[in-house]
């Protein structure tokens, strides 16, 4: 068994905001279509037709500003966290995890089969286990006792999960 603590900064849940975004692929497709609903914006004001210019102007802005309206609803929603930590425990075929306040209160236990994992990324200094496509037990690779600790972590989610892991180039 391997032990590892993550503290919920502001800062480590705005880091793993920027990389969901990031990797959300979805995004590219949303942008297309505002760019195509503000040229058909553009199209119907040279038509003159204003009240449809106005209609196609409001989605494709609303469209284009998807991507901050998704950020701005993950860091919302991960306000109520800050301070909070998580203990995980590493077994061969599953992870414990065990949550707390700021102070310290037990808030819940639960364990996780790693077949059942959505996606990892990792980067140079965290793993983010993805659970869906938003929410992840995110793993700050400092917090082992050694370097061997975190990649032996690594290579029980590797030859359990069923992907390859997301590896960000350095």
């Amino acid at each position: 068994m391997i032990k590892s603590k993550t503290v919920y900064t502001k800062e480590l849940l705005d880091e793993f905001s920027n990389y969901i975004i990031k990797k959300n692929k979805s995004l590219i497709v949303i942008y297309v279509c505002a760019a195509i609903i503000l040229a058909c914006s553009i199209a119907m004001f040279c038509l003159s037709e204003i009240v449809d210019g106005i209609l196609y102007a409001i989605i494709g802005v609303f469209f284009a500003c998807y991507g901050l309206v998704l950020k701005v609803v993950l860091q919302t929603s991960q306000k109520k966290v800050y301070g909070n930590f998580e203990e995980y425990e590493f077994y061969d075929d599953y992870m414990l995890i065990k949550t707390y306040t700021s102070t310290g209160e037990h808030l819940s236990s639960g364990t996780m089969n790693y077949e059942y994992i959505y996606k990892v990324y990792v980067n140079k200094s965290r793993t983010y286990i993805l659970i869906s496509k938003y929410n992840a037990y995110i793993i700050d690779k400092n917090n082992f006792k050694n370097e061997d600790e975190y990649n032996e972590v690594l290579n029980k989610l590797t030859n359990k999960f069923n992907e390859t892991m997301l590896k960000e180039k350095k």
